[in-house]
């Protein structure tokens, strides 16, 4: 049996290389859909930990306990507030939930199923 020429050899290596270039390059160019449920996912809960950064420093700020009731009002802040705005945009799930405050001490809400932030560990 003939071997291979070291020639050959380097051209199958590039042919190998350049295939591989091909299938996996294409996957890290394409960005992921937009519309995706679980990008959708993401960006609530990431509105709900700002909600929940917001609720946190309003209670600070007013001395509240967990107990006491909130609403989206007394965290969108205002010119008396030593904080200011705490949120200045209005945050809206992007797979049309609808967010909702009860207490300090409650986690904010969405009306879409799967989003949710776990409740902090006691």
């Amino acid at each position: 049996m003939k071997s291979l020429s070291s020639g050959m050899k380097i051209g199958i290596v590039a042919v190998v290389l350049v295939v591989g270039a091909l299938v996996v390059v294409p996957n890290f160019a394409v960005p992921p859909r937009r519309d995706s449920p679980f990008r959708k996912q993401n960006v609530c809960i990431a509105n709900l930990k700002q909600i929940e950064g917001a609720i946190e420093m309003y209670a600070l700020e007013n001395k509240l306990a967990a107990t006491n009731r909130i609403a989206f009002a007394d965290i969108s802040g205002g010119t008396n507030k030593m904080i200011g705005p705490l949120i200045n945009v209005e945050l809206t799930c992007p797979a049309g939930g609808t967010y909702s405050v009860t207490t300090v001490g409650e986690p904010p809400r969405c009306s879409v199923p799967g989003h949710s932030i776990d409740p902090p560990p006691e």
